[in-house]
């Protein structure tokens, strides 16, 4: 991850005329609140999830966890939050090859085994042969962790093409917050409960936040198990962490943290939350989070009511290493019961949508094509040959009542504009598949009548103003009623 650095103070508003300069991403470490970098291990020794004894997530985890910290594995995990960035004037948009499966595709029983289905072959395909388009799959699979792009390309691809996979967490404002929560089992708890480490992090992150600047410090200062850490305010200061813990009598810093660190005394940027407290977006991105066990997805919401033995028995873990490492992109929708959202969509609504989608995509890009300053030499030449490609689906369409034809037109948009390779969008259902493509389709027509060919630009504001002209008065556009649900990929 190479997305930190001293942060300069921000432009005013949310639209600025040349934060994209040539049609590249802007220098994200000016948007970066908090970078966090903190040893597996000690993570999960020092903040075990607080489940509840003897209860159904418990059990899984001691199931999937018998030795506790000492079954995860011995690297490293990496939080950033970033602040929305500005929607730029100008942006060199990617093209869009749409590859559609109106068929079921089926997932592999157990993703350690590659899937030879003619649909993940040209997936792998379209990522080997770059070219500069977004390469958008639609799969009426649901939101599946199969990991199975990466093994493919590794059979068909040049060995100096690789590929870098990201997953949209639907997440709360909370970042993780109902992990422990009995009574829930959608998406966002599910993956805290096939990555255990997750449930860790929110703690070790909320511990940091609520003790910064007090007496007693975080917890177990001496084995706070951070390797690095970066905290940047609006208007940037900093203290020598050796002053910070010596005036409050805790003596030297930790050896376990860099001394690159810096630590702001306050600071809500420290604060495991997806928007800030004027709802304004920070996403954040996951790196190198383990997954320890599968969960048979047909329990469902039955999960919370199913027998113990049930459970254990439709669960697959993995012993230390096994597990394949996911990496997460968190960001927020809007819900509609907490805004009193309803009829159409606003150029407000549409606005947050593209900040946050835009702002998290273009941090996975950045993030998996480390800049040439950072890199050895030798493996510079190949750098852009590194494929990003991002899973993503019904985006608050849920209990948050959005649209997904709505929600698949912003995702898709800014998917194009952050040059991302190829976006495999999980759809459940015939009439959630249609919608999607509805999105898609309205997008296209939308892009075409703005893009500018002398400059291969485009401009944001143009298309979400032709948007919000195009969809007036036309019900299919508009927020669901209440009690009205699209098939979703969780609680959003």
């Amino acid at each position: 991850m190479t997305l930190a650095s001293p942060r300069p103070s921000e432009s005013s508003g949310d639209v600025v005329p040349s934060a994209w300069s040539g049609g590249a991403a802007p220098d994200l470490s000016a948007y970066v609140l908090v970078k966090a970098e903190f040893s597996v291990q000690k993570l999960a020794k020092e903040y075990p999830p607080k489940y509840e004894k003897g209860k159904r997530r418990q059990r899984v985890l001691e199931y999937c966890c018998p030795k506790g910290a000492d079954s995860h594995n011995d690297g490293n995990i990496t939080l950033v939050r970033l602040s929305g960035l500005p929607i730029p004037q100008k942006i060199h948009g990617r093209r869009l090859h749409y590859h559609d499966s109106d068929a079921y595709i089926d997932a592999p029983k157990h993703f350690k085994s590659p899937d030879s289905s003619t649909a993940y072959r040209e997936m792998a395909k379209s990522a080997n042969a770059g070219g500069g388009a977004l390469n958008l799959f639609v799969f009426q699979n649901g939101y599946l962790y199969d990991y199975v792009l990466p093994r493919v390309m590794d059979e068909s691809a040049p060995t100096d093409v690789s590929c870098v996979e990201w997953y949209v967490n639907f997440a709360d404002k909370f970042l993780f917050g109902n992990y422990a929560n009995e009574s829930l089992m959608a998406t966002d708890e599910m993956i805290n409960l096939c990555h255990p480490i997750l449930p860790s992090l929110r703690e070790a992150m909320l511990d940091l936040a609520n003790s910064a600047g007090s007496s007693s410090g975080p917890k177990n200062i001496k084995n706070i198990c951070m390797e690095r850490l970066f905290v940047f305010e609006p208007h940037p200061w900093a203290v020598d962490l050796n002053l910070l813990f010596s005036s409050v009598g805790m003596g030297k810093r930790s050896a376990l943290i860099n001394e690159d660190t810096v630590l702001p005394v306050q600071s809500d940027n420290l604060q495991p939350m997806c928007s800030d407290m004027a709802n304004r977006p920070t996403p954040i991105l996951v790196v190198g989070a383990e997954r320890k066990c599968n969960v048979d997805t047909g329990l469902g919401k039955r999960f919370t009511e199913a027998p113990l033995d049930e459970i254990i028995q439709k669960t697959t873990y993995w012993t230390r290493g096994e597990g394949h490492m996911t990496n997460f992109i968190c960001m927020e929708a809007i819900d509609r019961e907490k805004g009193s959202h309803r009829g159409p969509y606003t150029l407000p609504h549409l606005r947050y949508y593209l900040r946050t989608a835009l702002t998290a995509f273009t941090a996975a890009v950045t993030a998996s094509r480390p800049p040439a300053s950072n890199e050895d030499a030798a493996s510079l030449a190949n750098m852009e040959d590194i494929r990003v490609i991002v899973h993503t689906g019904n985006w608050g369409c849920g209990e948050y009542g959005n649209n997904p034809a709505v929600i698949a037109f912003m995702q898709v948009a800014a998917a194009r504009m952050a040059h991302i390779d190829v976006l495999v969008y999980h759809t459940f259902g015939e009439e959630d598949h249609r919608a999607v493509k509805m999105g898609v389709a309205m997008l296209n027509e939308l892009w075409n009548e703005v893009w500018k060919h002398d400059t291969h630009q485009i401009s944001p504001m143009e298309l979400l103003d032709r948007a919000i002209k195009e969809w007036k008065g036309k019900k299919e556009w508009e927020w669901k009623m209440k009690g009205e649900k699209a098939a979703a990929n969780g609680r959003g």
